[in-house]
């Protein structure tokens, strides 16, 4: 007989309470008087930051020009497939902060998701008091999940700068350098173990008890699924089997063999840290599934150190050097561009087509429910005061103008578009950032309803 109510989390709780399964997993069993509380609001963020757009003819072939219906051509065309939930944005300008004395300003990514100028004592950048967008947007949620914030990165390790862009108070907040570690500490509760060879043998020996229990405990949910409704029993099957499907897809990525029936990091160890095309989707699995059970609401990745020094060497394209040097007319060729920006586009494409299967219980998807901005410090050239582009995404009945390339107001700049999405996640905030370096108030080009 099915009850009149729907389970809460207690709930459950409570009909779980003889399991020895259910206290090792509670973080992944969903957030459920969380989720139907906010049900039909704007109460994620999630974003995309990499560093260094190449040279104008590359940019050219992959954008429109023009205002109107999103078509991404050339390298950037994995996009289209989620284009209808994208909005591509244009001509916002940014003053140049300096990164190095040497060689004059130039721009930085910790000043693009800062909105501050910031000095410059020695050769990096000092950002006084600054905080950055998605640590001001995990403070205001601070206390509604296990989690304030995720931070993914990959190769953020010569300065302050390059560890990672979320500041808070002038302090750069590290980033997790390597998906098995984010797996461990948020998953699977283990430390990292055995250095770069992966888990120690007596970790691996608990992450394999451990699989076993989320089997027995998905024996317990069975059992209380008898009791609830049809639709708490379709949201416990797809948490539960999204929970076992992110554990084989991680398994496959950062496996020695692929295989599910071990854990450990490939032979050469490393690689976890260093391939490019094993690390975002590792980073793309584990992202969504916290977002999807409520373990943070905000997340999201930093890849590369400011001056861009990833070499993507497992592209056909690459013959040496890294990314930021090809751009400069240096190492691997536009071929080898193009192939990184479109290797870029199917990562994102991927990441948000994740968030979008998964259905929220007021019938929009993860990402209708949450804020996605894809960020870039410069333009083309490593211009970094014109034409600054970026991509937004989600936000149903939010937004104006999903599918569409528009062009910012005459003057509008990268902090009043941060000023903006504050405004949009309910924070009327003045201004994000210096207003001395980007203005105050929100775009002039009213993007929101």
């Amino acid at each position: 007989m099915l009850i009149k109510k729907k389970l809460t989390r207690r709930d459950i709780l409570a009909r779980l309470g003889g399991s020895t399964a259910f206290f090792t997993l509670m973080p992944l069993v969903p957030r459920i008087e969380a989720a139907e509380a906010d049900a039909g609001t704007i109460r994620r963020f999630t974003y995309w930051h990499e560093f260094t757009m190449p040279r104008d003819n590359v940019v050219d072939a992959g954008y429109q020009a023009s205002p109107g219906p999103l078509e991404f051509k050339a390298h950037n065309t994995p996009l289209n497939e989620i284009a209808h939930k994208l909005i591509f944005l244009r001509r916002m300008s940014r003053q140049q902060g300096k990164t190095r004395t040497a060689g004059g300003p130039h721009p930085s990514g910790a000043h693009a998701i800062s909105g501050w100028q910031g000095t410059t004592p020695g050769d990096r950048v000092y950002l006084k008091a600054a905080t950055s967008l998605d640590q001001f947007i995990s403070r205001q949620l601070a206390g509604k999940t296990p989690i304030t914030d995720l931070r993914a990165g990959l190769k953020q390790a010569r300065s302050d700068v390059d560890r990672g862009t979320s500041v808070y108070k002038g302090v750069v907040q590290p980033r997790y350098q390597s998906p098995l570690k984010m797996y461990d500490d948020v998953f699977k509760g283990l430390n990292a173990g055995g250095g770069q060879s992966g888990p120690s043998e007596s970790n691996l020996d608990k992450l394999r008890q451990r699989k076993s229990i989320l089997d027995y405990w998905r024996k317990d949910i069975a059992n209380v699924k008898k009791r609830v409704s049809h639709f708490d029993k379709a949201r416990i099957d797809a948490h539960t089997e999204s929970i076992r499907s992110t554990e084989q897809k991680l398994e496959f990525l950062l496996g020695s063999s692929g295989s599910n029936e071990g854990c450990s990091v490939a032979a050469e160890g490393n690689r976890v840290e260093t391939r490019e095309d094993i690390v975002y989707p590792a980073y793309s699995e584990l992202l969504s599934q916290a977002l999807t059970c409520d373990l943070t609401r905000v997340a999201g990745m930093c890849l590369g150190e400011t001056n861009c020094t990833l070499t993507y060497s497992f592209l056909p394209s690459y013959k040496n050097g890294n990314f930021h040097q090809s751009t400069h007319g240096k190492g691997s060729g536009q071929a080898y561009e193009r192939d990184v920006l479109n290797f870029r586009a199917k990562s994102v494409t991927h990441y948000l087509k994740k968030l979008d299967a998964v259905v929220e219980p007021d019938g929009n998807t993860l990402l209708d429910n949450a804020m996605f901005a894809w960020l870039n410090d410069v333009s083309r050239n490593h211009d970094g005061t014109n034409d600054i582009f970026c991509i937004l995404a989600g936000g149903t009945g939010r937004f104006k103008n999903h599918g569409q390339m528009v062009n910012v107001g005459n003057g509008d700049t990268y902090n009043q578009l941060q000023t903006s999405m504050a405004h949009y996640m309910g924070y009327e905030v003045e201004v994000h950032g210096d207003p001395k370096f980007g203005g105050t108030g929100v775009l002039s080009n009213n993007l929101f309803s």
